[in-house]
């Protein structure tokens, strides 16, 4: 049947839906298209590790006495120092050595060991939730104590001032926008994948009516670019969605090295180094890997927590090395998950998992890591709380202090050039002042 007002207008706003509406407030119309660019056309990819990762086994104690208390909390999934030789990271600030899980060898090590590879252990907020869904919320919107409208990262893409028809960030998780991402004026967008992402049309009546039909949808958002609050956000995504229709391209660029990753992580990457390489004016991107929620099964060498990690890293280092090295250059790849992982292990023998825990190691990828090491002191297991889980406390004791989650994102904030990241971070929960922690050049 022969498309009508009312069914093309319904399948316009399929194609807006992905767009990011909240926190509505009056942007001004401005025709045609601006590309964002960040300070030196920063890029940064996000790469979520859903589930909370076990910091304990992917950044694991050498020496000292976290090696002791990992022995004895740890019998069924410690590793074995013999087998830590291979993928060794030195010292922390205290002098004590660790060493990475074995199987992030290829991955994650090789990228420590090509002065890639920034390791920030104990990452995390005072009064950790232990809930999935809490402790994402906290984590996309940098607020221990109050769940803000935009996230983060969206708040700081906000005050770039961009043009409402910009595009300056994209999700490629499924046409599932990451409330990281969400903002209160900016257009962020959400795509599954490049070859579905295309203008709605009659297959019956393509290619002759596909201008009409697309002059006539950018007319109706061009009437509602006067109108009150929220009919002109509506307007002005709806455009920016229709020219990106026309300005993405609709299938991936060759990438062998992605292509060799298992799972879904390569390919979201690799539709990632497309739009890079299109120049189509995105610098923020998010991807993430599930699987971390490791309670039973995790495995130790060549286990199940083991086979993410290598994934994860060697997706990585296969982004990176698909760039070209101007790009490369200024594009950073950054971690996080919503917790760690309990320290004392549940189960028996190959059943052993781990339950919800505090904090835990981010981990920073580029050419513009300021040096390939741990960054700071990691925290003193013995410093459990009633639930066994390391205790948040940036004063610190023992083996070091923990790191407030909002000294990791403002280091990275502070290497797009914003001056002073306590004006995009909200400084509640005891947090107000800013430590940069130096882990990009």
């Amino acid at each position: 049947m022969r498309i009508n007002r009312r069914r093309f207008l319904q399948g316009a706003a399929a194609t807006t839906a992905t767009l990011a509406l909240s926190g509505w407030r009056r942007v001004p119309w401005r025709p045609g298209v601006a590309w964002a660019s960040g300070p030196s056309d920063a890029i940064l990819v996000a790469i979520r590790l859903y589930g909370g990762n076990d910091g304990l086994n992917t950044l694991i104690p050498v020496t000292g006495p976290n090696r002791t208390l990992y022995n004895t909390s740890r019998p069924a999934l410690g590793i074995p120092v013999g087998s830590l030789g291979m993928t060794a990271v030195g010292a922390d600030a205290l002098g004590h050595t660790y060493a990475l899980h074995p199987d992030t060898k290829n991955g994650l090590w090789a990228l420590f060991n090509s002065h890639k590879l920034a390791i920030i252990p104990g990452v995390g907020y005072p009064n950790q939730s232990l809930s999935h869904f809490l402790s994402e919320a906290i984590w996309y919107r940098a607020d221990p104590v109050g769940i803000p409208a935009t996230g983060w990262l969206g708040g700081w893409l906000d005050g770039l001032g961009l043009p409402a028809t910009a595009v300056p960030a994209v999700d490629v998780e499924g046409g599932y926008l990451t409330p990281l991402l969400r903002t209160s004026s900016s257009s962020v967008l959400a795509i599954g994948d490049l070859p579905s992402f295309v203008f709605p049309i009659d297959y019956d009546y393509s290619p002759e009516d596909d201008t009409a039909k697309r002059t006539a949808f950018e007319d109706i958002y061009q009437s509602l670019a006067s109108a009150s609050a929220p009919l002109d956000r509506i307007a002005a995504v709806g455009y920016a969605t229709s020219l990106k229709t026309a300005a993405y391209p609709h299938d991936t660029v060759d990438a062998p090295l992605l292509d060799a990753i298992d799972g879904n992580l390569g390919q979201d990457l690799k539709t990632v180094l497309t739009l890079i390489q299109a120049n189509v004016g995105a610098r923020v991107f998010h991807v993430g890997i599930d699987g971390f929620d490791t309670h039973s099964g995790q495995g130790g060498i060549g286990g199940f927590q083991g086979a993410l990690l290598k994934r994860l890293g060697e997706a990585m280092k296969a982004f990176l090395d698909s760039l070209d090295s101007t790009t490369r250059a200024k594009t950073i790849i950054w971690t996080f998950s919503e917790f760690g992982r309990r320290i004392e292990e549940n189960g028996y023998g190959g059943n052993a998992g781990t339950d919800h825990g505090s904090v835990a190691p981010m981990f920073v990828a580029g050419d513009a890591v300021a040096a390939a090491k741990i960054w700071g002191a990691y925290p003193d297991l013995a410093n459990q709380d009633d639930d066994g889980n390391l205790i948040f406390e940036e004063t610190g004791t023992g083996e070091g202090r923990t790191v407030d989650f909002r000294d990791y994102f403002g280091t990275i904030l502070k290497w797009l050039g914003v001056a002073a990241p306590t004006t995009v971070l909200p400084t509640t929960g005891g947090w107000s002042t800013f430590t940069d922690l130096g882990f990009l050049g």
